[in-house]
């Protein structure tokens, strides 16, 4: 639903920091040293725009989100 937000609704937002997580940690995944943490992000596409909606239900949202926030921890 439009919430006037910059990306049109929290889901996008939230989707929107997904992405660039993904992003970043893919990169860091293929270029830095090897660390077992980024294993995960091998077998994670890469995302197509940086306002795709990879989830807009957001209970798959937060999993997704939790899962990337071990990675990054």
């Amino acid at each position: 639903m439009e919430r006037g937000a910059f990306f049109g609704s929290i889901i996008s937002t939230l989707n929107h920091i997904l992405v660039g997580d993904t992003i970043w940690l893919k990169r860091f995944a293929k270029y830095s040293i090897p660390l077992a943490s980024l294993e995960y992000m091998k077998c994670i596409e890469y995302p197509k725009a940086l306002e795709q909606v990879i989830y807009p239900h957001f209970d798959d949202l937060v999993q997704a989100r939790y899962k990337m926030d071990s990675v990054i921890q």
